[in-house]
């Protein structure tokens, strides 16, 4: 796992060496980038860091340190491992130019998204997201531990969308209750005849439905269908929902 990070990152720090600076980097690679510079820098290894990063063929140090922080720590084995795989599976889109930087103060700078890290906090400009405070930690690509404030649009555009679809719901059963819809297309203004010509299963739901929709209790009972059935084979033109009214109070 440690091999793996390290080879990630030092092929982007080489690509951005030889290209003066600039290299395609995707959000997956870069988050493995910040976890593995905050680790070094929490352990007072930032000059291994900044030796990596300004040749990555001096890896071996770095590596150790991270095999050693793998072992020692079980959080961090998770967090660094599902940065791998993200960055393992990432495929960057476009030609968009992405650098890596680390100022002679300590500061790092992944991406041209003008992600900074100072003694205790991390301020990103770009990129779609925010993270401010006291970083610890990082697990699944977007839970920090610590005194964190993360923005994210994503985040709220998904709890949005899933408010939209809660109240779609809510509308498409609210409706039918209120206009006293039964099943099959039955409602309170449907006709006795009507109703005797669906099965039993959709007449006992209906008459359930269209009680609830006037405030009636008890036409669940086993009772109330024949009572109805009975009542509207003598008055088929009469409406469902009048024949219901009549049997009020009675199961």
């Amino acid at each position: 796992m440690a091999v793996d990070a390290v080879r990630i990152l030092a092929q982007h720090i080489a690509s951005a060496t030889a290209g003066a600076g600039e290299v395609v980097q995707g959000v997956a690679t870069r988050l493995l980038g910040d976890l593995v510079a905050q680790r070094l820098r929490s352990r007072g290894n930032e000059r291994e860091w900044q030796d990596f990063t300004r040749d990555p063929r001096n890896n071996s140090l770095v590596e150790y340190l991270l095999r050693q922080a793998v072992e020692e720590d079980e959080d961090f084995r998770l967090a660094l491992a599902d940065a791998v795989r993200g960055a393992k599976s990432e495929r960057p889109a476009g030609t968009s130019v992405r650098s890596i930087s680390i100022g002679r103060d300590g500061d790092a700078q992944i991406g041209d998204r003008g992600d900074t890290y100072g003694d205790h906090n991390r301020v990103v400009s770009g990129g779609g997201s925010f993270y401010e405070g006291d970083v610890t930690q990082h697990r699944d690509g977007d839970t920090y531990e610590g005194d964190v404030t993360h923005h994210s649009p994503v985040g709220r555009y998904v709890v949005i969308a899933l408010v939209v679809l809660a109240l779609i719901l809510i509308v498409f059963k609210a409706v039918p209750a209120v206009l006293g819809d039964g099943g099959d297309g039955l409602s309170a203004s449907s006709t006795c005849q009507e109703f005797l010509k669906t099965d039993q299963g959709t007449e006992a739901q209906a008459l359930v439905d269209i009680a609830t929709s006037k405030g009636l209790g008890g036409f669940g009972s086993p009772l109330a269908l024949p009572a109805i059935r009975y009542e509207c084979s003598f008055h088929p033109t009469e409406s469902l929902g009048s024949v219901i009214e009549q049997y009020k109070g009675q199961f």
